[in-house]
């Protein structure tokens, strides 16, 4: 897990250690530049497995979405997969089942929404040297991302189910950061890319890292 804050034992942090998941705080920077954290985190992992699961924070998966994108996956390797989300109305849900919250989740389209649940491999992702950290706010990094993979010969599939693995919580409308005209352009990433100033990192205790079988 990968934290932009200035202060040490967030709640976050704290979580993180009581479920035994490897967290790292950045400094911050006065903005959310989710390309570069992306980054930061997959640049961290790589070594320990074949694939990492990048997930907005708020996106709710299914119990078994993850043996769904191991399933695409498997006979395509080096395919970036997304899930096609549906999406929560306002409201108070925290303590709904999953099987409520998908009976009150509306489909809207969202068949360009590519970064909310995307699946990686390592290897596609060194190639394409990340998420072109120029994006430095969130918003259209993804769709950037599968554009250059697409053009870099990757396959590329949105996930779509019924019922759905993935849902999108409600929040306020936010404006344009202006990213939307650069979806099509080539990576800006020079070599430094994927770092930033580590204030503390806590790996997994041991060797627990959890090594994906595909």
């Amino acid at each position: 897990m990968v934290e932009m804050a200035s202060g040490g034992n967030s709640l976050l942090a704290v979580t993180c250690a009581v479920l035994g998941v490897s967290y790292l705080r950045v400094m911050h920077e006065g903005r959310w530049p989710l390309a570069k954290l992306t980054n930061v985190m997959a640049r961290k992992l790589s070594g320990t497995a074949s694939h990492f699961v990048k997930l907005d924070v708020d996106g709710l998966l299914a119990p078994d979405a993850f043996l769904q994108l191991r399933n695409v996956l498997m006979p395509r390797p080096s395919a970036i997969v997304s899930i096609r989300p549906r999406r929560l109305p306002e409201g108070q849900y925290s303590a709904l089942r999953w099987e409520q919250l998908v009976s009150m989740s509306e489909d809207c389209g969202d068949y360009a929404t590519w970064g909310m649940c995307m699946a990686h491999s390592f290897t596609a992702f060194e190639k394409l040297r990340g998420h072109d950290e120029s994006f430095d706010s969130w918003g259209y990094e993804d769709n950037n991302y599968v554009h250059r993979a697409q053009e870099a010969g990757f396959s590329s599939t949105l996930l779509d189910t019924s019922p759905p693995l993935l849902l999108h919580q409600w929040h306020p409308p936010t404006a344009d950061h202006g990213n939307k005209d650069k979806e099509r352009e080539q990576n800006s990433n020079g070599e430094t890319w994927g770092e930033m100033v580590v204030l503390e990192d806590r790996p997994i205790g041991g060797n627990q890292f959890v090594r994906a079988a595909w």
